[in-house]
């Protein structure tokens, strides 16, 4: 699983985002792209989410998105 807090610039937790895992990468072999659902959670009152049921040993790329914030992928 891939789990953590989601706070704003001034540190303050984010309610309601909604974390993807997009792109899955095996250690040694070639990302994927991931179905659309099945790989998200919706953070919490504190900010906090959790993606579970994920593959073991490899990359995620994941993505960050709020009505109120700017939209944001990342590497895991």
């Amino acid at each position: 699983s891939i789990s953590g807090t989601v706070v704003d610039e001034e540190m303050a937790p984010v309610k309601g985002v909604k974390v993807s895992a997009t792109v899955y990468q095996p250690y040694s072999g070639t990302a994927r792209a991931l179905p659309a659902s099945g790989f998200s959670a919706t953070t919490n009152d504190e900010g906090r989410f959790e993606l579970k049921k994920l593959f073991k040993d490899g990359y995620y790329h994941l993505k960050f998105e709020h009505s109120g914030y700017a939209m944001m992928e990342a590497p895991n």
